[in-house]
């Protein structure tokens, strides 16, 4: 038995197509304006140039943190033998194929009807993928997605500890405004357990936030993003409706925080700022609607993990960026379209360490 194919080189099938649902819909996706190359300085670190990489393998990043320690003084003292090494970590990450499809069955009489399919299917395409890059990549950030498209187990979602190193975790409290929180103790359920339903948002908390990036951790601090329009080192914190909602709320906020022309930012210059509900010192505060929200079982509790961002949070690559293709089956009656990546994406963490994230878990009403 003989069959058409029609694939990725055939002229009715421009390679064009592979390259309009890939832009298309990295643009769409919500951290978009929040990426960049590999040392850019932006949160989300992007790499699409890893040709030769399949499905199954694994790429190495590294990191060779700044060394702090006492310098050599005095002309008497001899520099050989008392020379300093430099440490280097690496962070893994996996990478996989993923893919979706439409297909269209029944004979196809007219070229109408076929192009209005392939219009419509190569549209659900590029939206799916920019949902599910909205997906994979606040999973990522949360802890929920360990590496390229490896998931906690759902049977042990709730009780795994989401957080790597000690002052990347920092919650609301309504007696002492923020709290950090212990590695061991960010897992779904221990949030749930140890926070109240009146640990809402609030100002202290946001005071608090640059402080803990910087010196929450003894050897690693979160390292902010520069600024295009006023040169400043800023933060951003992605906060869910609900947590966005309840800071309006707050009249302290709503009296001192600054608008984006207040704090100098310009969107045509630093496009990420676009949109923010406002800035706190320097904290841009965003919300998103992809923000994890956990619930208590007797729903007296309910928490949103945030997320503060600095740079090098994250990190999406491609061994395969979007490959576009059309199949025909059935003398023609049956069309397929597809496409599909070799992908992956993950938290960055090294020396045990998360590199470029906080969680700020805050109660909402």
């Amino acid at each position: 038995m003989a069959h058409l194919l029609r694939g990725y080189g055939d002229d009715r099938t421009p390679v064009a197509h592979s390259n309009d649902i890939f832009k298309e819909h990295l643009r769409k996706f919500q951290l978009s304006k929040l990426i960049g190359k590999k040392n850019s300085g932006m949160p989300v670190v992007v790499d699409d140039t890893l040709k030769g990489k399949a499905a199954g393998d694994t790429v190495v990043f590294h990191f060779i943190p700044q060394y702090k320690g006492p310098g050599l003084y005095g002309q008497n003292i001899t520099i050989t033998g008392n020379e300093k090494s430099l440490d280097e970590f690496i962070d893994t990450i996996k990478i996989d194929q993923v893919a979706m499809a439409f297909a269209k069955r029944g004979k196809l009489t007219t070229k109408r009807l076929i192009w209005d399919f392939r219009s419509e299917a190569k549209s659900q395409l590029s939206n799916w993928f920019t949902d599910q890059n909205n997906v994979w990549s606040f999973d990522a950030l949360t802890g929920y997605l360990a590496n390229g498209f490896d998931y906690i187990p759902e049977k042990d979602r709730a009780t795994t500890p989401l957080v790597n190193g000690v002052g990347r975790c920092v919650r609301a409290s309504s007696t002492k405004g923020f709290e950090l929180v212990a590695p061991a103790n960010t897992s779904d359920n221990a949030l749930l357990t140890n926070m109240a339903a009146t640990d809402l948002i609030n100002t202290q908390l946001l005071d608090n936030l640059t402080i803990v990036a910087k010196h929450g951790n003894d050897k690693y601090q979160i390292a902010p993003v520069r600024m295009n329009s006023n040169g400043k080192e800023m933060y951003f914190l992605l906060l869910s409706l609900e947590a966005a909602r309840d800071l309006r709320q707050d009249s302290r906020f709503e009296k001192h925080a600054l608008s984006l022309v207040q704090a100098g930012l310009d969107p045509a210059k630093d496009p990420f700022v676009s949109g923010a509900l406002g800035v706190w010192g320097n904290v841009i505060l965003l919300e998103s609607e992809y923000i994890h929200k956990i619930v208590k079982s007797d729903k007296s509790v309910a928490v949103s993990r945030n997320l503060l961002l600095g740079a090098n949070a994250m990190a999406m690559i491609w061994a395969q960026t979007t490959d576009y293709r059309e199949e025909w089956k059935d003398y023609q009656r049956e069309i397929g379209i597809a496409a599909d990546e070799i992908r992956g994406q993950k938290k960055l963490v090294f020396d045990g360490v998360d590199q470029g994230v906080i969680q700020v878990p805050t109660a909402y009403k």
